[in-house]
């Protein structure tokens, strides 16, 4: 089986004094293509945008590595408002967020904290959240940023309906669908492109590999989504496995 290329991929190292230097705006943009390895919607500012926000708290918390070898600590593999399970922690996240809608709505799950751990966890628990039939369009609507165009497109990518059903899955054929891994891009303090494994299962026990990637920024205290296209905000794809990515489990 041919072995896929790991999607995420290291800054390349200094290139020394030999090499004359580049104007600046040239060694931003092939540091942020090499960080996030997609091209979205919008470029992410270079300080956070300052806006109102559902969340309490913007504190970096302090991180030593990017968790590319070993997930980070989880507390409980739940459910909550999502239709499969995903990992949840109490330094990490999710916060959860009163519904705006009726009173018996559910809440939605937001607030993770600014650094590596904390995009991973916001990451992973929005790719659970796409898997419901219809999500949480209070949910989507925070979730994606807010200067880009097309973004009510994008918000009913996010809702209209699943992603499995988007990819031709019938319900009735699905066994089970587990949240299997990771990969990162890159991370800066406000910017990070994650891409999240989806192991499918159907009545057969034939097992398919699918990718979402996440383009996220710091904005409004909180990860938020930069859409990849309006159509297709996470890049949602089929691969052959998940080789060059990190187990959660």
């Amino acid at each position: 089986m041919t072995t896929p290329q790991a999607e995420s991929q290291e800054l390349p190292p200094d290139p020394g004094v030999s090499v004359l230097v580049i104007t600046a705006v040239l060694i931003l943009t092939v540091l942020t293509t090499l960080l996030l390895n997609e091209v979205p919607l919008r470029q992410p500012e270079t300080t956070p945008a300052k806006s109102a926000s559902v969340c309490p708290s913007d504190e970096v918390v302090a991180t030593e590595t990017i968790p590319r070898e070993k997930a980070p600590p989880v507390d409980e593999w739940a459910f909550d408002t999502t239709p499969v399970a995903y990992p949840k922690s109490k330094k990490y996240g999710p916060g959860f967020i009163e519904h705006k809608g009726a009173a018996a709505a559910p809440a939605y799950g937001m607030c993770f904290p600014r650094s590596p751990e904390g995009a991973l966890f916001a990451a992973t628990h929005a790719a659970a959240e796409s898997l419901q039939k219809q999500p949480n369009t209070d949910w989507a609507e925070e979730f994606i940023v807010k200067d880009i165009g097309s973004r009510s497109k994008a918000i009913d990518a996010l809702t209209k309906q699943d992603l499995l059903v988007s990819l031709g899955y019938k319900p009735k054929e699905i066994k089970r669908v587990e949240i299997d891994s990771y990969s990162f891009g890159g991370y800066e303090d406000y910017l990070v492109g994650i891409s999240i494994g989806i192991r499918v299962t159907d009545n057969k026990d034939r097992v398919t590999h699918i990718s979402s990637y996440y383009a996220l920024t710091w904005e409004d205290k909180d990860w938020k989504l930069m859409p990849y296209a309006s159509t297709n905000p996470t890049k949602i794809r089929l691969v052959p496995n998940f080789d060059g990515y990190t187990s959660w489990r």
